[in-house]
């Protein structure tokens, strides 16, 4: 039988890793959504307006 406190210890890790993972995931999604939004990446949905995106399809 595992000790108590061995599994304390590995869920307390668990736990601190799965919150530093999110915390990397959510920043990670934050700052790509900045960097579209401010046009860091090229050419961003954002920024090209909808209705000329609707204007392109219809002319196709």
């Amino acid at each position: 039988m595992v000790p108590s406190t061995t599994f304390r210890a590995w869920l307390l890790r668990q736990v601190i890793l799965a919150s530093l993972w999110l915390g990397v995931g959510i920043s990670l999604l934050v700052l790509l959504g900045l960097a579209q939004r401010w046009g860091w990446l090229g050419d961003s949905p954002s920024h090209t307006s909808s209705s000329g995106a609707a204007s392109q399809v219809i002319h196709t």
